[in-house]
C-alpha cells in the first residue's frame, strides 16, 4: 500500500506540475535544434490525439459487447457453441506456479476442454508436481463427465516459441488458448473466450491481463501499465485494430497456424510476432474479451 501511495503521488505531483508549467512558464524562441524541437512537437501532437480518441471510443466497448450478447441470446436460430478447446501452459521451473494456474483452470466453468503442460527444461520439481498432479485429478472422486482431460509433455527444446509449437503438436482443439504458467485464471475466462468465437470472422482473442502483485514498487509501476494498456486495447478492438495478443491470456482459431504455421522460435517476443503475422496475413478480425476477474503474471 505504501509503494502504491508512493508512485501515485509522484504522478500526480508531475502531472500538476505540467498543467502549472502551461501558465508560469513563458516560451521563449530558440534557433537550436529546430528540426529536433519539431519532431518531438509532432510526435507528442499524435501521440495525444491518439490517446485522446481511445479515451472517447474505449468506454463503448462494453456497450458493444452487451449488445452482441443480447443479440446472441435474442437469436434462436443459433445452436449451441461449444467446440473443443486446448490451453497449452508452457512452464519452465515453474514447481509452484504451474500447480496454481492449472488448479484454476480445473475450476473452470468451460468444460469441452484439453488442459497441455509443457515442461520446457526444468531444474526444479516441476515434473514431479506436475505429475503428482495429473494423477491426483485422474483418481479424484471430482473427476467425472464430462470432464477436462489434463495431459503432460516433456520437451527438450529451448524457449517458449518451441515449447508452444510442441503443444500445438497434442492439441486437439478448436480453439487455442496459452496461458503463462504463473497466472492465475479465473472460472469464467475459457467460457468468455469461446463466447467471441462464435462470431466466424473472429480469428483471436486477447485476455485482459491484470498484476496480482503489487506489494513491491515494480508490481505498482507495472500495475498502471497494464490498466493503460488494456484500457486502450478496448479501442483497438473496436477498430479491430489489435496488434498484440499476448501470450499470458491469448486465444486463437486453430486454422490460423494452419495457415501461418507455429509460433516463430527464434523470436523472444513469439506472441507479438504471430500477431503480426496474423494482421499482414489480413486475418485482421481480432477481438479483446476481459477475463471477467484478477489475472496476474
Amino acid at each position: 500500500m505504501i509503494q502504491k501511495i508512493i508512485v501515485y503521488l509522484l504522478l500526480y505531483i508531475i502531472v500538476l506540475g505540467i498543467l502549472y508549467s502551461f501558465f508560469v512558464l513563458v516560451p521563449t524562441e530558440s534557433a537550436e535544434f529546430p528540426i529536433l524541437r519539431l519532431l518531438i512537437v509532432g510526435f507528442a501532437s499524435v501521440l495525444l490525439t491518439k490517446y485522446f480518441f481511445y479515451m472517447i471510443i474505449s468506454p463503448w466497448h462494453s456497450v458493444t459487447v452487451a449488445y452482441n450478447k443480447y443479440k446472441y441470446h435474442r437469436n434462436t436460430n443459433i445452436q449451441a457453441y461449444e467446440p473443443k478447446v486446448s490451453v497449452l501452459i508452457p512452464a519452465r521451473n515453474e514447481e509452484n506456479g504451474v500447480i496454481t494456474t492449472v488448479k484454476a483452470l480445473l475450476k473452470s466453468t468451460y468444460t469441452n476442454m484439453e488442459i497441455i503442460i509443457i515442461n520446457n527444461g526444468y531444474t526444479d520439481n516441476t515434473e514431479k508436481n506436475v505429475k503428482e498432479l495429473i494423477k491426483d485429478y485422474y483418481n479424484s472422486i471430482y473427476y467425472h463427465e464430462p470432464h477436462i482431460a489434463l495431459f503432460y509433455r516433456y520437451e527438450h527444446s529451448d524457449g517458449k516459441g518451441n515449447a508452444l509449437n510442441n503443444g500445438l503438436k497434442r492439441a486437439q482443439g478448436d480453439i487455442i488458448v496459452s496461458i503463462d504458467a504463473d497466472s492465475y485464471v479465473p472460472a469464467t475466462t475459457i467460457e468468455n473466450f469461446v463466447a467471441h468465437f462464435r462470431d466466424p470472422k473472429t480469428m483471436a482473442a486477447v485476455g485482459n491481463v491484470k498484476i496480482g502483485n503489487t506489494h513491491a514498487l515494480l508490481g505498482v509501476i507495472q500495475h498502471l501499465e497494464f490498466i493503460f494498456s488494456f484500457y486502450f486495447k478496448k479501442g483497438d478492438s473496436l477498430l479491430s485494430s489489435i496488434y498484440i495478443i499476448g501470450g499470458a491470456a491469448g486465444a486463437f482459431r486453430k486454422e490460423v497456424f494452419k495457415q501461418l504455421g507455429g509460433y516463430n522460435t527464434t523470436n523472444i517476443t513469439e506472441d507479438i510476432q504471430l500477431s503480426v503475422r496474423l494482421q499482414a496475413a489480413g486475418i485482421n478480425s481480432i477481438s479483446i474479451w476481459h477475463l471477467g476477474g484478477n489475472g496476474w503474471f
